[in-house]
C-alpha cells in the first residue's frame, strides 16, 4: 500500500525475484486475501477506511487483472477471506460473523452465515475442516468454533494481548 495513492497486491512467483504488483481502480487498502484450490486469489479492500463499503475482488489464476464481485451482504469492518473447499468465506470483524458465498459471473450470493458467539472483533480466521479458528482481538484470546454451525466456542485460549491473526500449520509426522 502506498501513502500517496492506490494500494496493490504483490505476488512473488515461486517466492523468488521481484514481485508482480496488481492494482484495482481506486482501492487504497487491501485487507485480507486467500487462494482457492484452483489458484484463484480473492481479496477484500476499500477506497480509504474500513467503514466504507468493501470491494471484493478475484484475481483468476494466470490472469493479469482483478475482477470485482458484488456481494449480497454488507460489512461493518472487513474481516478475513478464506476458502472452505466449496465456498469463498468473508468475515465481518465487528459482527464476528463469517459469510459463505457462491460466486457466479460477477455476483456473490450468500449461502450461509457462521456466527462466532463470544467473539470480540474476530478479524483473521482459518477454516480447517469442521472448525474455524480465529483471533479474538478485543477478547484477548483465540477461539475454536464449529464450522459452519458457529455458536459458542468449543475451546478458547486466553491470556493473549490483542491477537489479530492466526496461522496454523500441520505438525510433522513422527
Amino acid at each position: 500500500m502506498s501513502a500517496s495513492g492506490a494500494g496493490a497486491i504483490s505476488i512473488y512467483s515461486r517466492a523468488r525475484g521481484l514481485p508482480k504488483s496488481y492494482h484495482f481502480g481506486s482501492i487504497y487498502k487491501f485487507y485480507f486475501a486467500a487462494y482457492d484450490d484452483k489458484g484463484n486469489l480473492y481479496v477484500d479492500g476499500a477506497d480509504d477506511v474500513p467503514s466504507e463499503p468493501i470491494a471484493f475482488l478475484e484475481l483468476p489464476r494466470r490472469s493479469k487483472s482483478f475482477q470485482q464481485f458484488t456481494l449480497d451482504q454488507t460489512f461493518a469492518v472487513p474481516g478475513a477471506v478464506g476458502w472452505d473447499g466449496k465456498y469463498v468465506v468473508v468475515g465481518d470483524s465487528k459482527a464476528c460473523a463469517v459469510y459463505r458465498f457462491s460466486l457466479a459471473g460477477t455476483q456473490g450470493t450468500r449461502v450461509g452465515t457462521t456466527t462466532l458467539r463470544q467473539g470480540r472483533f474476530v478479524a483473521q480466521f482459518a477454516v480447517i475442516g469442521s472448525k474455524i479458528v480465529g483471533a479474538n482481538y478485543r477478547g484477548a484470546s483465540a477461539g475454536v468454533w464449529k464450522y459452519p454451525a458457529g455458536g459458542l466456542p468449543a475451546a478458547m485460549l486466553h491470556g493473549l494481548h490483542e491477537p489479530f491473526g492466526v496461522t496454523l500449520s500441520q505438525a510433522p509426522k513422527t
